[in-house]
């Protein structure tokens, strides 16, 4: 590498640390999560209220359950200010801190960052969550079955999308990477 690629390279890196990455940063949705919360909503009914803590710049939530109230959390400034700048509500905040004074009906933690434990107290009694185990929500979760119902992890029957059995959700989980994104359905009992 020339000196001059170096110094582009070093420079990216620097702005990218910075956050400048945010500066012209649109906000986007997923198809993916836009099949797995449609699937949400004819297995468990339309939510009320969602809360999606550590969303950074992923709105589809807010596509997704169009007649629900979405609290799109978020810790990092930048994240925030780019999805307000786009006519998105948005809270700056730490999940850890934050406590409505209406709990929510389902709570997304997708790829969050944030403890289930701390995430969880703005959930309703009945409410549904949706994770992953990138950073080990649904392990967390698993790990509280007096707290939450383990529903079961989101597969493909005959081509549809549909909920694998408890038995084979755990196996499924048991054997594969944490960071092969996995989507556990809970909803809280306790």
């Amino acid at each position: 590498m020339t000196n001059e690629e170096d110094a582009r390279i070093a420079n990216s890196i620097r702005a990218s640390m910075r956050g400048d990455c945010y500066l012209t940063a649109k906000p986007s949705t997923c198809k993916t999560l836009t099949e797995v919360y449609e699937f949400f909503n004819r297995t468990f009914g339309t939510p009320g209220s969602v809360y999606y803590p550590g969303c950074d710049l992923d709105i589809t939530p807010i596509a997704s359950f169009p007649s629900s109230k979405v609290i799109l959390l978020d810790i990092n400034k930048k994240a925030v200010e780019a999805l307000k700048r786009n006519g998105i509500e948005a809270i700056e905040g730490d999940a850890r801190a934050y406590r409505p004074k209406d709990l929510h009906d389902l709570l997304i933690l997708l790829n969050s960052g944030i403890k289930s434990k701390d995430a969880t107290p703005a959930l309703k009694i009945g409410g549904y969550v949706i994770s992953n185990d990138w950073h080990g929500n649904t392990t967390q979760l698993l790990e509280c079955p007096h707290e939450f119902d383990f529903k079961g992890i989101l597969g493909k029957k005959d081509g549809l999308l549909d909920l694998m059995s408890d038995q084979r959700s755990r196996q499924v989980l048991a054997k594969t990477n944490p960071f092969f994104n996995l989507y556990a359905f809970f909803q809280k009992i306790q």
